[in-house]
C-alpha cells in the first residue's frame, strides 16, 4: 500500500520499489516456498492499485516526457551518476569545494572496492546500489535530482564504508573534508550560487526589484520559472507560464508590455520552449538585462551546449 501511494506520487519511485522488492525476496528466500501465494495475492493487488496510474504513465507522462529533456545519452546519465555520487548538486565538480568532496569520496570508494563484499551483504547497501543503477540503466540519471530519493540509503551505504576505514588519521582527514565541502556547498546553496541546479541559483531577490520598477497595471509577465511567476502574482502583475493550456494563444492577445524571464531551459517541454523562444525573437525588445554570471558555464555546456552565461535574464517588450 505504501510502495502504491509513492508510486502515485513520483512515479520514477518504481524504480527503487523494485529494487527494494528483490532485495526483500533474496533476504526472505529460504521462506519462499511458504509465502508465494502472499506475495502473489499482495503482487496483484498492488498492481490493481497503480493499474490507473501506469496507463496514465504510459498514456500521457512518458509522451511528454520523451519531450523534454528528463532522459539522457548513456554518458550524460553515467556523468549524472557520478556527480551525484562524488560531489552532489551543492557543488559544480571542477569548483574547490567539488574537488574537495570529490577527494573524499574517492577515498570512501577505494576503501568500498577493498571490502566490497562486506559491504554489499547488507540489504540495505543492496537496495541502495541496485535502485542506483536502475536509475542510471533508466536514462533518467542525468537529472541529478531523480537520485534524492536515495539520499537514505546512500548515507547508509557511505557510513558503513567509512567505518572500514583502518587509519585514524585518515578517518579524520575525510571526515574533515566532508565537512568543509558540504557547508560550502549548503552556502551556495543559500547564496543562489555556484550549484549545478540552475533553479538554486536564480537571484529571486534582484529578479523582483527590477520588476518593482514596473506598474502591474500596465504589464504582462511570462517565464519558464514558476518561483518568478509566484512572486510576480505577489506583486500584482498578471502572469503566463510557458506549457498552460493554449499558453502562446493567449499571450499573444496582450497588447500591452510584456517582461519575459528567461532562463536555463530546465523541464519545459521541448516544443514549448522553442516556441517560446520564436515568440522572444519576434517580439521588438525595448529593454534586457542579465543577471548572475555563472562563472561554470563552460563545464556545463559540456553536457548541454545550449546552457546560457547568465542565470536569469529579463527582456521587455514594447
Amino acid at each position: 500500500l505504501t510502495a502504491s501511494i509513492i508510486f502515485y506520487t513520483e512515479t520514477s519511485a518504481a524504480i527503487m520499489i523494485i529494487a527494494s522488492f528483490m532485495m526483500l525476496l533474496v533476504h526472505r528466500r529460504k521462506y519462499f516456498l511458504d509465502e508465494w501465494k502472499t506475495i502473489l495475492l499482495f503482487g496483484l493487488l498492488a498492481l490493481l492499485l497503480v493499474s490507473r496510474q501506469i496507463y496514465l504513465f504510459f498514456t500521457v507522462l512518458l509522451p511528454d516526457v520523451r519531450g523534454s529533456n528528463e532522459f539522457y545519452s548513456v554518458f550524460q546519465t553515467i556523468a549524472g551518476g557520478g556527480q551525484n555520487f562524488l560531489c552532489g548538486q551543492g557543488v559544480v565538480p571542477v569548483s574547490l569545494p567539488g574537488i574537495i568532496l570529490i577527494a573524499a569520496n574517492l577515498v570512501l570508494f577505494l576503501v568500498f572496492m577493498l571490502n566490497i563484499k562486506t559491504i554489499a551483504s547488507s540489504c540495505t547497501n543492496g537496495f541502495f546500489m541496485l535502485s542506483y543503477a536502475g536509475i542510471i540503466l533508466t536514462t533518467i540519471g542525468g537529472k541529478i535530482r531523480n537520485f534524492v530519493a536515495l539520499s537514505a540509503p546512500h548515507g547508509g551505504f557511505m557510513t558503513d564504508t567509512f567505518a572500514l576505514i583502518k587509519s585514524r588519521a585518515l578517518k579524520k582527514t575525510v571526515l574533515a573534508l566532508y565537512i568543509v565541502g558540504t557547508i560550502w556547498g549548503v552556502c551556495n546553496v543559500a547564496s543562489h550560487n555556484d550549484t549545478t541546479r540552475a533553479t538554486w541559483n536564480t537571484p529571486y531577490g534582484e529578479l523582483m526589484e527590477f520588476l518593482e520598477q514596473y506598474n502591474s497595471n500596465e504589464c504582462f509577465v511570462v517565464s519558464h520559472n514558476p518561483v518568478f511567476d509566484y512572486h510576480a502574482k505577489q506583486r500584482g502583475f498578471k502572469t503566463m507560464s510557458v506549457g498552460e493550456h493554449d499558453w502562446l494563444d493567449e499571450l499573444k492577445k496582450h497588447t500591452e508590455t510584456v517582461i519575459i524571464l528567461r532562463t536555463y531551459k530546465g523541464s519545459v517541454n521541448n516544443e514549448n520552449f522553442d516556441k517560446f523562444n520564436e515568440y522572444v525573437d519576434s517580439k521588438h525588445i525595448v529593454s534586457a538585462k542579465s543577471f548572475s554570471y555563472d562563472r561554470y558555464a563552460w563545464f556545463k555546456r559540456l553536457f548541454d551546449k545550449n546552457y546560457p552565461d547568465y542565470y536569469a535574464e529579463i527582456l521587455v517588450t514594447e
